[in-house]
């Protein structure tokens, strides 16, 4: 989601205070740590690979921008595999022969997801009150008058 007037906000409070400026890295950073938190809960809800799938996901904001992402390595490999899912039937072609592949993952959900995606998709609609829930302080402190 885009955040018309976040840059300009951002750079006006730069020219003002710039201790500011990682209150409202905060402010994105709350807004993101909500979504986060509820696709944490949908991957939980996951039978197979769950818990990695929400060890993996984390919440991420500097001062123009925030967001949601899936790290997929070190002890979280394979957690895009139970966000999106595989084709679990395909033939796979290894060097001692062929199997029937990819069957840790739930059947493939395409760009639906199965955690993060649907959490991002369900906070759309709310993220703008959320933004300026999280700014309201940042504002009152900018603009005292």
């Amino acid at each position: 989601m885009r955040v018309d007037g976040l840059a300009e906000l951002q750079r006006s409070l730069r020219d003002m205070d710039r201790s500011l400026l990682p209150v409202l890295r905060a402010a994105n950073k709350s807004v993101a740590t909500e979504v986060a938190q509820d696709a944490k809960s949908r991957a939980l809800g996951i039978e197979k690979g769950g818990q990695r799938l929400a060890r993996a996901i984390s919440a991420v904001a500097q001062q123009r921008s925030a967001g949601v992402q899936i790290r997929d390595w070190g002890n979280t490999r394979g957690a895009l595999g139970f966000e999106f899912g595989a084709g679990r039937d395909a033939i796979r072609d290894r060097v001692t022969g062929k199997y029937v592949g990819f069957r840790q993952f739930d059947d493939w959900a395409g760009h639906r997801g199965y955690a993060l995606y649907p959490a991002v998709r369900e906070a759309v609609p709310g993220l703008p009150e959320k933004y300026a829930d999280a700014l309201d302080p940042l504002l009152n402190r900018a603009f005292p008058d």
